[in-house]
């Protein structure tokens, strides 16, 4: 059967519709952070004009060790979201890697971890101290 075929059952047929299972731990001030963080770009790119070229957009990956599998392409199909609820161990060792780009180039891979050699995540002190180790070199 074709997926053209398959999809078009599940969607017209069966009025059946694709969700995503979603995981998400909010805390209580994520909120009241991210208007903060915004308005804090906002000034600072009013007070400087070049200030967006000195940022430094980065992203951190967790590859776990425990066979844990990233759910985004995961969906189930029904006719209502049950919003399905995925019990998982909350902190899996895992390897902890960043990469990111800046007018001087590409940066890392770069390994976060402590003094044991274990996986950590990434926190500003740990943030800092990486910008401080590949950029402020002597």
């Amino acid at each position: 059967m074709k997926l053209q075929s398959l999809q078009h059952i599940l969607t017209k047929d069966l009025c059946l519709n694709p969700y995503k299972i979603q995981l998400t731990q909010l805390k209580s001030n994520d909120h009241a952070q991210r208007t903060y963080f915004a308005e804090w770009i906002i000034e600072h790119q009013q007070m400087d004009a070049d200030f967006s070229s000195k940022i430094i957009p980065s992203e951190e990956a967790h590859f776990h060790l425990d066979g844990f599998i990233n759910r985004q392409n995961c969906r189930f199909w029904g006719s209502e979201n049950h919003h399905v609820v995925v019990e998982k161990q909350m902190h899996p060792q895992c390897v902890t890697v960043l990469r990111g780009f800046w007018a001087g180039g590409i940066i890392g891979p770069y390994f976060f971890g402590n003094e044991a050699g274990q996986a950590v995540n990434v926190t500003g002190d740990r943030y800092r101290d990486m910008v401080a180790q590949l950029f402020c070199q002597n």
